[in-house]
């Protein structure tokens, strides 16, 4: 998947721009982080944090598709797609949750219980497993469509986020005194 590094959405008529029309990003205007926009058919999937949905955008005829309804509460704001662009993930900054959105209806397909509120998400590409950095400095692993709990793996300092290529998943450090530092873990190992 594509992905863009900042978008805001214009609530007025349903488009995404690169600028929040009032100047530079601020929290209060910053909507995802980032969006996730998938290659085919152009679509970008859209976390509210002021709100519970995710918007869903039409990128190359710049209007909005649907707007998908979460549980009360969420304050959506980390999102990720599966490889094969069957499921957004949407990480919450409210709740111990990740949302499981098919992608073929723009319905919420489930929800995974997490052990912490998720700060981080991605995919694992050679297995497809969903990877979840909470809060509580833990990467958890759950398997694709299933989205059974399996490995968890513990992170030095403050939890900040986690990115994976191939077999390798890298944490960077969030801690004021590590800030930038990285772990990696080589199938499912840490590498020095």
């Amino acid at each position: 998947a594509h992905v863009v590094d900042l978008l805001f959405p214009n609530f007025d008529d349903n488009s995404l721009s690169e600028t929040d029309g009032e100047g530079p990003a601020t929290e209060d205007t910053y909507v995802a982080k980032p969006p996730v926009v998938l290659d085919e058919p152009g679509i970008a999937y859209v976390a509210n944090v002021n709100a519970d949905y995710v918007g869903v955008y039409d990128i190359a005829n710049d209007r909005g598709l649907a707007s998908i309804r979460l549980p009360d509460g969420s304050a959506p704001k980390t999102v990720a797609t599966s490889m094969d662009g069957k499921f957004v993930y949407v990480g919450t900054s409210s709740k111990n949750e990740v949302y499981v959105i098919y992608t073929g209806s723009n319905q919420l397909f489930r929800t995974v219980p997490t052990t912490g509120i998720p700060l981080s998400i991605d995919v694992l590409p050679n297995t497809q497993d969903l990877l979840v950095l909470t809060e509580s400095g833990q990467i958890e692993f759950f398997s694709y469509l299933d989205f059974i709990p399996g490995k968890t793996i513990e992170v030095n300092g403050t939890p900040g986020k986690i990115a994976a290529e191939a077999n390798v998943i890298a944490h960077i450090n969030n801690s004021p005194d590590a800030a930038g530092t990285a772990q990696f873990w080589v199938n499912g190992s840490e590498s020095p």
